[in-house]
This record gives structure tokens, C-alpha cells and sequence, in this order.
């Protein structure tokens, strides 16, 4: 959301009101933006995906904090479909096409032949997806190092081509003493070095649907919170 600086004190932020459905809202993000066509669940996510790994691996700043309730879905302000701007490109495009014919007085069209051609605006964001992810509450931010960084593009790159001397060597710098543990808190499931990538599930229902089990470490045991903390810190540590 735009930030309205000249209202910043050291306690509080204010920021423009937006209008959105929060994927904490299941019902209302099946009708108004699923059902409405405006995005699918599946670009959904992969806006979402994108959006961190553009914080992430680019500029350096991540929000962390993105629960459902801080994550937000609403119809691009900027695309035309979404508020009947769609029409009126097509009525210019229309006139345009028929530009070349000199038109009697009697039909002379009402557009002037200033006003023919197609806004930039909307020829670029024709074509542009429907939907803009929001994200709020950015009271828990943190900043990385361009080191920091590169090596982090390196460790996904070895967990890709299964290279563990470099994921040892990555997560050792970033003071984390067990590299399939850090793995399995990164991947949010199960690591075993010797057996590449593993994943285990287990019914969610009676009706046949499973879920992932989450933040496991490699011999299948379950993370303690204190574990979890212990590689908080220490990563925060690094990336500061």
C-alpha cells in the first residue's frame, strides 16, 4: 500500500486504505476473485511466489509475516477490464479501424481524431494480469546482505543438482550445525542427504484428500519450537 509519509511517527505507519480479500477469506476469495475470473487460485500463488522471490533474491527486503490474514487479492486498479475501461479501448480501437474513410457530415463519428488512438495505459495493461497481491502489516521486516543473498541463490541451487558439500559448506557460514535439519526447516518437509528428496503424508480426511506433514527434520522427528528458534536466530544473524 502507498505509505503516507508526512503522517510517520516512531509508532505508527499510515497507509492508504485498500480494498482486497484476504486468503484467510475462503468464501470470498471463491466468489469475488475466483468465480469473477479475476485470478485463479493457481496465479495466485504464483504471484505470491514471485513476489518473495523478487524480495528475496533482488532487493533485499522481506516482509516476514506473510500469514493469510496479511496477504490480500483484489482486481488490478491499473487493468481496464476491471473497471469497464475494456469497452472503451474497443470503442477507439473501432474508430481507428475505420479512420481512413471520410466520413459524411451526417456521420461524422463523435470521437475526435485526437482521441483515436488506444491510451499506453490501456494497450499495456490489456494483456496484464487481472489480479495485484497486496501485502500488509510490515512491522516484521527484514533486511539481507548482497552476500547474503548470492549464497542463498547458490544453497537452491545445490539442494537442485544435490550438492551437498556446498549446502554443508552455505549453512556452516550461516552458523547452522546440521545441514539436513536446516533443509527440512527450508523445504518444510523431510531431507535425507543420502536419499535426495523425500516427502511423507498422511490422510487429512475420509475422503481420500492427504496433507503434508510440515517442519520435520531428516530422520522424521518433529522440529521442537526451540529448534525452530534456535535457526531464527541464527539466520537472522547472518542476514543482518
Amino acid at each position: 500500500p502507498k505509505v503516507y509519509y508526512q503522517y510517520l511517527t516512531d509508532r505508527i505507519m499510515v497507509t492508504e486504505w485498500v480494498d482486497a480479500v484476504k486468503l484467510a477469506e475462503a468464501d470470498r476469495l471463491q466468489t469475488e476473485i475466483v468465480d469473477t475470473k479475476i485470478a485463479t487460485k493457481k496465479t495466485i500463488i504464483s504471484t505470491l511466489i514471485s513476489a518473495y522471490n523478487d524480495m528475496i533474491f533482488k532487493h533485499g527486503v522481506v516482509n516476514c509475516d506473510p500469514h493469510p490474514a496479511n496477504v490480500m487479492i483484489r482486481p488490478h486498479p491499473q487493468h481496464p477490464e476491471n473497471f469497464k475501461e475494456r469497452q472503451l479501448a474497443d470503442t477507439i480501437r473501432r474508430a481507428s479501424s475505420t479512420s481512413t474513410v471520410t466520413p459524411s457530415p451526417s456521420t461524422t463519428p463523435l470521437l475526435s481524431a485526437a482521441s483515436v488512438a488506444t491510451p499506453p495505459a490501456a494497450q499495456s495493461s490489456l494483456s496484464a494480469p487481472r489480479h495485484q497481491l497486496v501485502l500488509i502489516d510490515h512491522g516484521l521486516c527484514v533486511s539481507s546482505t548482497e552476500t547474503f543473498r548470492y549464497e542463498y541463490i547458490l544453497f537452491f541451487r545445490s539442494l537442485l543438482s544435490a550438492n551437498t558439500d556446498e549446502i554443508r559448506r552455505l549453512v556452516t557460514r550461516w552458523g547452522v550445525g546440521d545441514s539436513e535439519l536446516f533443509v527440512s526447516f527450508a523445504l518444510q518437509k523431510p531431507h535425507d542427504a543420502s536419499k535426495g528428496f523425500r516427502e511423507e503424508s498422511i490422510p487429512d480426511d475420509g475422503m481420500g484428500n492427504h496433507r503434508h506433514r510440515h517442519t520435520h527434520a531428516a530422520d522424521g522427528r518433529k522440529l521442537t519450537s526451540e529448534e525452530i528458534a534456535d535457526m531464527q536466530q541464527k539466520m537472522k544473524g547472518r542476514m543482518t
